[in-house]
């Protein structure tokens, strides 16, 4: 579970595929649930669904970040609109970050990498050199 910049608001990833939205008092706010992986037919019965591993939120607290194990991301609204859908490098994503100044969107991976995105999901810069998988990222106080 992911706290917002103000306190408030705390964001949790699921193996469902499922991102939810919660106060500080434990009430559920808001479900965030990709429209392509729900089926019309069957609301209940989800389509191709990847598991979530990881949320962030934005430094204005205002977007969320979610990293899945397909290896995209997907950047949220608070509303729960979805933004945009980034198919990021092949393998799971096991960390997702956004820099402090919110400019930058951190992921680490199954393949040992971290790549750098833009906050709209541009892909900037990929780091190499671990030997195993990257399960934790941050950033320094200055970005």
């Amino acid at each position: 579970m992911y706290l917002c910049p103000d306190g408030q608001l705390a964001a949790s990833a699921s193996e469902d595929g499922t991102v939810r939205l919660w106060n500080v008092q434990g009430q559920l706010l808001q479900e965030f649930q990709d429209p392509q992986a729900i089926n019309p037919v069957s609301p209940t019965n989800r389509v191709s669904v990847s598991p979530a591993y990881s949320v962030d939120f934005s430094a204005d607290g205002q977007t969320l970040v979610a990293a899945y194990m397909n290896g995209s991301l997907k950047l949220w609204q608070l509303d729960g609109k979805l933004i945009k859908t980034v198919k990021g490098d092949q393998g799971t994503i096991y960390r997702v970050r956004f820099s402090p100044d919110g400019q930058t969107i951190a992921t680490g991976n199954y393949l040992n990498t971290v790549t750098l995105w833009s906050a709209t999901g541009e892909k900037l810069h990929l780091l190499t050199g671990h030997k195993e998988s990257i399960y934790s990222i941050q950033f320094s106080a200055d970005s």
